[in-house]
């Protein structure tokens, strides 16, 4: 339902911006996704493997102290970037640093809360909080750009989308946070955070690393080919995503959950549910990338009008690159609960040299757009598939030591 409201909203916000506009808000998106990252430094993953209701109850609340902090210095980075016009941000509007800070901080509320209610396998009540900030955030957006296509429009909608629901949460999860938060030490947080040290010095490198390696295709395509080029961009990214968030981030959350309880109570369990995971995802990308390959062009013509059908010829070069994130992307939640963060890591790093590599190569060999969303999809698609098999790796580690 939350991303049947973003489906019925995209042809109409379309026909209200401009292309320049989307790739406005698709840069302003792609910063929040990679500052969201470390919004908790990643201390909010500990909380569905924690040992205890205590030990997941005192990382939610750190998780939630660490958000406010965390949105005034992205908010500082974003007044960096526009200042001396770096990777496209030269263009936003002057009052964005003011409007991140609160996306950002609701964001990374969400984001805390919602591991929480993962914990409790609440999965119905996320669901339904997700419709509630897709329909706040549809609503805004046509209803601002209604009034004129300004890209400040597109901003505020994620700003309400975010906040969105939020007070539910807090209400939900206060009472049974409330007994363990206040009678916890400061020496007892610092042993919890202590605890789960690895978690910051290992995943939160690496997922900037993933997130920049996610996100900095936008950047770097308005960079070199203007804000229109990366707003057809930007809608292909958008049409991915739906099943990415419909179906693929309900997997991943009911995976981590599920891979978390095998590990603590069955671990010869592990490999097969892996497998059967592999096999479901497969299965579920195949009819949206087979649409996409025989009618992507004329699809995003009639659906969003004339002027994108770019985007559709974009999108059918992009079916490599969704088919592996689409499978990999849930999937990769393993190293939260296997510790297999080194890895990761390694693998981050190789993506966001590759992705830096294609617009280094083709600016020299004069690139077009078209050429550089092609390599992109190669890049990244070879990418997820050598992740898939170390995740795979992973597993199959940890079968073996632990059924030995």
């Amino acid at each position: 339902m939350a991303q049947g409201l973003s489906i019925l909203s995209s042809p109409v916000i379309t026909r209200l911006y401009t292309p320049a506009n989307l790739g406005y808000l698709a840069l302003f998106t792609s910063f929040l996704n990679f500052v969201l990252v470390g919004t908790s430094l990643k201390y909010e993953l500990g909380i569905v493997s924690a040992d205890s209701e205590r030990e997941a109850a005192q990382l939610a609340f750190m998780s939630l102290l660490f958000c406010l902090p965390m949105s005034l210095l992205a908010g500082g980075l974003i007044w960096f970037l526009m200042h001396y016009s770096l990777l496209g941000f030269g263009g936003l509007p002057p009052i964005t640093p003011l409007l991140i800070i609160p996306a950002i901080a609701a964001g990374g509320a969400f984001l805390a809360l919602r591991y929480w209610f993962i914990r409790q396998e609440r999965f119905g009540f996320i669901s339904n909080t997700l419709v509630m900030q897709h329909g706040a955030r549809a609503v805004t957006q046509m209803g601002l750009g209604a009034l004129g296509p300004h890209a400040t429009g597109l901003f505020a909608g994620e700003i309400v989308g975010r906040f969105t629901g939020l007070g539910r949460m807090i209400k939900k999860y206060w009472p049974s946070l409330r007994a363990h938060v206040r009678d916890s030490s400061l020496a007892e947080y610092r042993g919890i955070l202590g605890k789960h040290r690895k978690l910051l010095v290992y995943s939160l490198g690496s997922s900037y690393l993933d997130t920049l390696a996610a996100n900095l295709a936008l950047p770097l395509l308005i960079q070199y080919f203007g804000s229109s080029a990366g707003g057809h961009f930007a809608l292909v990214q958008r049409v991915l995503a739906v099943p990415l968030a419909l179906i693929a981030s309900s997997v991943a959350d009911a995976f981590h959950s599920r891979m978390a309880l095998h590990a603590r109570e069955a671990s010869k369990r592990m490999v097969p549910f892996f497998h059967r995971t592999t096999l479901l995802l497969l299965l579920a990308a195949g009819l949206p990338s087979l649409a996409l390959l025989i009618a992507g062009p004329r699809l995003f013509g009639l659906v969003f009008g004339a002027p994108w059908t770019l985007a559709g010829t974009l999108a059918v070069v992009c079916i490599p690159w969704f088919l592996t994130q689409f499978v990999v992307s849930p999937l990769s939640r393993l190293v939260f609960v296997l510790s297999g963060q080194e890895s990761k890591l390694v693998y981050d790093i190789f993506v966001v040299i590759s992705v830096v590599a294609v617009f280094v190569f083709g600016r020299r060999m004069g690139m077009s757009f078209y050429q550089a969303v092609v390599a992109l999809s190669v890049v990244n698609a070879i990418g997820y598939a050598v992740y898939y098999f170390i995740l795979l790796r992973i597993v199959i580690a940890y079968n073996r030591d632990h059924c030995s």
